[in-house]
């Protein structure tokens, strides 16, 4: 009986917290997905043509080119020492790759028939200073399981943020996650812990999809419980957390994608505060694999 309660409080916890972070995740998606995720394909001078194009892959644009989701034709071209950008219907010219590729994003993702938004003749004799950009927020949630190096097997969830500086995505990322199953002495035995952990992701392209590898540190923070005929003994540790990782970014619609990823952690431990007799109720592991599934979402 008292196993039975110790099972249902873990996997009550861990299933609270996951059923919430799915309709979280999938609200978005579904209320806002668009048809055709923004395209472009860019030809013309290839030492511009193909850098160009990667960057534009980097912000969620690709070269996809169907029948139902035709992608916008983008020409570029040296002229006077300037870059100039040319669609079928508009030219634009720009000083450097950065700039077009900033253009030939908003030419893909706008809406053209608003005033705002008009296009203007551009005289080709001067280069047009382009506009900052602001850099790409993305914003992801994935359900995660755990296994660790002391037999236990964990189940949580991951949320976090990124800011595109360059080639470098400054991330920060919390993580919930409790044991749901072990060897046998964790029958009567409770664990839950809670990470928070800054670091830094290296996207790359791959074809339409994205691979992003990266690395963080931090701080985390561990209750254990043990059910006794005493009573509840628990304790509380607290220490430095590390960990590698790599996610594979994969579009479904214009700001939102598919986010795969799995990491391996490291975990520093130190008792910070026991209940009970016993100073370390169960050991605690040192180092976890991860693997998760969930939503990204991006945009300015």
């Amino acid at each position: 009986m008292k196993e039975s309660r110790v099972r249902w409080h873990s996997w009550r916890m861990a299933t609270t917290w996951a059923t919430a972070l799915v309709a979280a995740m999938l609200a978005p998606s579904i209320a806002g997905a668009a048809p055709c995720a923004p395209a472009a394909v860019v030809s013309g001078d290839r030492e511009l043509a193909e850098p160009i194009a990667q960057l534009l892959a980097r912000d969620g644009v690709f070269a996809d080119d169907t029948p139902a989701c035709p992608a916008m034709r983008v020409a570029i071209a040296r002229r006077d020492g300037a870059l100039v950008v040319t669609t079928a219907d508009r030219e634009r010219v720009v000083s450097e790759p950065t700039a077009a590729a900033a253009v030939i994003e908003s030419w893909t993702v706008s809406d053209f028939d608003s005033p705002l938004l008009a296009l203007h003749p551009v005289f080709a004799t001067a280069a047009a200073a382009p506009l900052p950009k602001p850099p790409r927020i993305e914003t992801f949630g994935d359900l995660e399981t755990t296994i660790a190096d002391d037999r236990t097997g964990w189940l949580g969830f991951a949320a976090g943020v990124c800011v595109q500086l360059g080639t470098l995505c400054p991330s920060a990322r919390v993580r919930f996650a409790a044991v749901l199953a072990g060897p046998e002495a964790w029958d009567h035995v409770e664990r839950h812990s809670f990470d928070v952990v800054l670091g830094g992701d290296i996207p790359w392209s791959l074809g339409r999809t994205l691979i992003a590898f990266g690395f963080g540190a931090g701080v985390g923070a561990t209750h254990t419980g043990v059910e006794a005929p005493t009573g509840m003994r628990g304790a509380e540790t607290f220490g430095l957390r590390a960990d590698a990782h790599v996610a594979w970014v994969v579009p479904l619609a214009h700001g939102v994608a598919l986010d795969l990823c799995a990491s391996v952690d490291a975990a520093q431990v130190t008792d910070v505060e026991i209940a009970g007799s016993s100073p370390r109720l169960a050991d605690e592991p040192r180092m976890l694999a991860r693997f998760g599934a969930g939503m990204r979402w991006s945009g300015r």
